[in-house]
């Protein structure tokens, strides 16, 4: 996971992820988490890399929510229950973020 916008500022990252695409052969998924209208822009943007997903499109529709408030929050949510389910109410810290 890297914590990144994919704006112009991050043309470095840009370029190491598109060389490793290259180097790789096959495609390798990039999940936006986003809301899906940032997720969007950034595939208009950057539309070489072809197994970008949105936020609602990440492994089979984790995250139904497509404008959360905090979308890295609401992922976190819903890993965790897709990992854990019921245990994570029993967690430290995952439980707060799945209320």
């Amino acid at each position: 996971m890297i914590g990144c916008s994919l704006s112009q500022n991050d043309i470095h990252l840009v370029d190491l992820l598109f060389k490793a695409h290259l180097e790789r052969g096959t495609e390798f998924e990039i999940e936006i988490i986003a809301p899906r209208t940032v997720g969007e822009g950034i595939r208009s943007n950057y539309g070489f890399f072809r197994a970008l997903r949105t936020l609602t499109e990440i492994k089979d529709n984790l995250v139904p929510e497509p404008e959360p408030v905090n979308a890295f929050q609401t992922w976190l949510k819903y890993k965790s229950l897709a990992l854990l389910g019921a245990r994570a109410e029993r967690t430290k810290h995952v439980k707060k973020v799945v209320k």
